[in-house]
């Protein structure tokens, strides 16, 4: 019975000791769009007709410059490469703008964080904590910790719909778009950084 009691005693502590921790370190409060965003990706990708004579000296040119071209189907050729261009278009910022202009998640207080799984790469927790967006809201969400620091989160509010949250300090949340546009034979592929700050 003192054993039993004793077993009981521990689990209250160490309980109590997690929730803390996650209570600090977790995200809480409002977190809002400023209009802050960041390229952090821009591929570019060119649909080459090989068959004729400008074509062959336009995927010479393209590898030339350190696109990595290969065959699709027969007589065309696809070569992409990574911009250093990391300037999100006007265009593109009008859209991300108008997205999130009233775009703001709220956080209640942290009620409890259950590890779920713990691997050589991440750990994972179920977090009961409300959160709501809009008029959408959950209760809990899972929190992905990788290895080199960033944390992740995965939730599915009221609308049945999946919603990621990369974050690397309580304050500030990030979203990760992708955003692709083709122009004739060239697409252009935008990964940005949507920061929500507290």
């Amino acid at each position: 019975m003192k054993n039993t009691s004793f077993l009981t005693l521990v689990v209250t502590i160490l309980s109590i000791f997690s929730s803390a921790a996650f209570a600090v370190e977790l995200p809480e409060g409002p977190y809002r769009f400023t209009g802050e965003v960041e390229a952090i990706s821009h591929k570019i990708t060119e649909l080459v007709y090989s068959q004729t004579a400008a074509g062959k000296e336009r995927v010479a040119q393209l590898k030339s410059e350190g696109y990595t071209c290969q065959n699709v189907i027969q007589m065309q050729v696809t070569c992409s490469n990574f911009s250093k261009d990391l300037i999100v278009p006007d265009h593109l910022m009008e859209r991300l703008n108008q997205k999130y202009l009233d775009y703001t998640i709220q956080f209640d207080q942290v009620e409890s964080a259950e590890q779920t799984n713990d691997s050589e790469y991440l750990t994972e927790y179920k977090v009961s904590q409300k959160v709501s967006l809009r008029d959408l809201i959950t209760n809990s969400y899972a929190l992905s910790i990788l290895k080199g620091g960033l944390h992740k989160i995965k939730m599915i509010l009221s609308d049945d719909q999946n919603y990621y949250f990369n974050y690397t300090t309580p304050s500030e949340l990030q979203i990760v778009q992708a955003f692709k546009e083709t122009k004739g034979q060239i697409t252009h592929l935008y990964l940005v950084e949507v920061s929500l700050v507290r």
